[in-house]
């Protein structure tokens, strides 16, 4: 089950990305006959809290067939969610009461699937952030 962070985080990024991905972001695994490119997310790392700030750990994978496509699109989710700080992750009244103080992406290696002949762009997401 999603948390709030988790949840607000698959909205920002449909929001922000809905031309690109459409409906197609999925926690954990996409079907097998999903249309590319798409993306997954989901919590890599357990939660950590100091001094009323919590910490989340949040992965996305870019899908697609074509490299440069995929790092494309990745670089532009990681630019986006990184330079989202000191704001609610979602919209006011939503189901995510999440205060943002800052994310922070990572670029991890990209993998190639010899089998599907996809390509993988993988960035991790650090978020600080507090209930409301």
């Amino acid at each position: 089950m999603s948390d709030p962070v988790e949840l607000g985080f698959r909205q920002r990024l449909a929001g922000a990305f809905s031309t690109e991905l459409g409906t197609r972001i999925f926690e954990n695994a996409a079907p097998p006959d999903t249309t590319l490119p798409y993306a997954t997310y989901r919590r890599v790392a357990p939660g950590e809290s100091e001094y009323g700030q919590k910490t989340a750990r949040i992965q996305v994978i870019v899908v697609d067939d074509s490299y440069a496509d995929a790092k494309r699109l990745q670089a532009e989710i990681e630019r986006y969610l990184g330079n989202l700080r000191r704001v609610w992750i979602s919209e006011p009244g939503d189901d995510c009461p999440a205060w943002v103080y800052r994310i922070k992406p990572f670029t991890m290696p990209d993998v190639y699937q010899a089998s599907t002949r996809r390509r993988l762009a993988i960035s991790d997401f650090e978020i600080k952030y507090a209930d409301r």
